[in-house]
């Protein structure tokens, strides 16, 4: 997919691509790139999850951002796992490890990313997406104009 196609999807979603914002650790990238979109970065949600951002990148042009973390296992924090978490341009997570599936280190992690996402096909991923949005959208408008034309007929009787 090239650049311009990319832009063409932000454009469409009414989003900023992801960029890398080389912030001065993984955590102030993800929580950069990611705020607004999603809570599953900020503080006070990797302080309940005990988790850390070991790694933050955009992916696919800046259509996806990916994270690399490390997360408490079970709740009593005894066990740590690794993964590779993928938000879409609308903060949606496109790919997330189960806890039981995490990986034994980040390397790991990352390898299990990368073997999933080689036959990953952005370009399906939001035709899918965009083809949703604009049939929620030309619902919304054919009931806004029903509710526009309720409210001129109200108008008009009264």
């Amino acid at each position: 997919m090239t650049p311009d196609t990319a832009r063409s999807i932000a454009h469409a979603l009414d989003v900023n691509l992801y960029r890398d914002p080389q912030r001065s650790s993984a955590k102030f990238s993800a929580q950069s790139e990611l705020d607004g979109r999603t809570h599953y970065v900020s503080d006070n949600t990797l302080r309940f999850h005990k988790s850390r951002i070991l790694g933050a990148s955009p992916q696919f042009n800046g259509l996806f951002f990916r994270i690399t973390e490390s997360c408490a296992v079970d709740f009593h924090n005894t066990r740590r796992g690794f993964r590779c978490v993928l938000f879409d341009l609308t903060g949606e997570v496109v790919y997330h490890p189960k806890l039981d599936a995490m990986a034994r280190s980040a390397e790991d992690a990352r390898r299990a990313f990368w073997v999933l996402f080689d036959t990953f096909d952005p370009q399906a991923y939001y035709r899918q997406k965009l083809a949703e949005k604009g049939a929620r959208l030309l619902r919304q408008a054919h009931d806004m104009q029903q509710l526009a034309d309720t409210l001129g007929a109200t108008v008009e009787a009264a």
